[in-house]
Parts: structure tokens; sequence; C-alpha cells
């Protein structure tokens, strides 16, 4: 990839979490951490957006899951998350401080 290719010097790690919602065929499915971008590229090829029936989806688990699932280095020069979304969590409140307190931990991480 040419974030690889462009940094040979650098030990860039890249995963990815899908979600659906509660019920669906799953609520979150994910690829660990690796050096191996094809990888990661192929396992986010291999996920469409399915199931539903209401709009919010279970944002807030992927949230954690990439937070706490994830093998983050404590030692990185960087930590990027990109969090994208197709549709808001679900905005019980328990829902949203669950969100907030997971950033807060986030961005607390040594």
């Amino acid at each position: 990839s040419l974030i690889t290719d462009e940094n040979k010097n650098i030990n860039v790690r890249m995963g990815s979490v899908f979600y659906r919602d509660y019920g669906d065929e799953y609520v979150t499915v994910e690829v660990p951490f690796s050096t191996n971008s094809d990888l990661v590229k192929n396992f986010i090829n291999s996920n469409e957006a399915d199931g539903g029936g209401d709009y919010p989806e279970a944002a807030d688990e992927a949230l954690m899951v990439a937070l706490t699932n994830l093998n983050w280095s404590s030692s990185a020069r960087a930590r990027v998350l990109f969090w994208l979304l197709d549709a808001p969590p679900h905005q019980a409140e328990e829902n949203l401080k669950l969100a907030l307190d997971l950033v807060q931990k986030f961005i607390a991480l040594k």
C-alpha cells in the first residue's frame, strides 16, 4: 500500500472493525492490527452493510471493540482511529456514556 511503501522505516499497523446492530448476523466483527495491509484491505472488501430494521446501530459497541479488543501499542508515536458511521448509535443514555468514556480513556492511553 502507499502508506507502507512511503514509510518503510515505520512500523505501520492497521486493523478494522465492522458493526451492525443487536439481533443482526453479528454485532461486531474485526481483523486485528497487522502490518499486512492486504489482510486488512481484503477484510474491508469482504464486508458490506446489511441487517437493521431500525435506524440506530451498535456504533458504540464497535468503538468499544476497536479501543479494547485491538492491541494498541503503548509506545506508538501516533495512534489514529477513524470512526465511520452510516447511522447514529442508539441514543440511550448508557450508549452515549459508553462512547464518551471510551474516547476519554483512549485519549489518556500512554
